[in-house]
């Protein structure tokens, strides 16, 4: 484990703004962006889903779809890649960011965040289901994740990139999803 769970690292990343998506334009976007598998994460309206982009279409639990009009937030990524779109004033706008963890020129710091979830179950078709005693449910793309109230809990990591203002103090500048994690902070696949 990190100390504080956090740990600085030196990474060449390129963040590339879309600054208008056209209304059912967004999949293709994605399509063009990020042609390989990554995990989903979808903020929307009503709910919040969590699941798999195989290239070409999302895959959530039970066959539930996104509705473009209802999305508040969407991240695309795996450990190189994020497309991430969210809703503004005059429709969907979005950044694609690319980490080349060979360069250098920047710093990002990595974090670990825990999901809500003391508790899983398999629920079939590679999801399992994340609950609480609260309330608060939530399907993933895995199985057998042997989550716990006090050892095992679900993860995503995240890169926090690190600029400088104008007088020069450092600040986080941008965040991008990388992977599910375990709390050994293994990356899942």
């Amino acid at each position: 484990m990190y100390e504080n769970d956090l740990k600085l690292i030196p990474l060449s990343s390129t963040s590339e703004a879309i600054n208008h998506i056209k209304s059912g334009e967004l999949t293709i976007q994605l399509k063009a962006l990020l042609p390989e598998p990554a995990f989903a994460v979808v903020f929307s309206d009503d709910r919040v889903l969590a699941g798999r982009w195989t290239g070409s279409l999302f895959q959530f639990h039970n066959g539930q779809s996104i509705d473009e009009k209802h999305i508040q937030r969407l991240r695309v990524f795996n450990a190189n890649k994020e497309f991430h779109a969210w809703r503004a004033s005059n429709g969907m706008k979005a950044r694609m960011r690319t980490d080349d963890f060979k360069g250098e020129g920047a710093h990002a710091v990595i974090a670990h965040q825990v999901l809500s979830g003391t508790q899983s179950e398999n629920n079939g078709n590679g999801f399992s289901e994340l609950s609480e005693k609260r309330g608060t449910r939530l399907f993933v793309p895995f199985e057998n994740l042997g989550i716990d109230e006090k050892k095992e809990r679900l993860f995503i990591k995240t890169h926090n990139y690190i600029g400088y203002n104008p007088i020069g103090q450092a600040t986080y500048t941008d965040c991008r999803f990388v992977s599910f994690t375990d709390s050994k902070k293994q990356n899942l696949v």
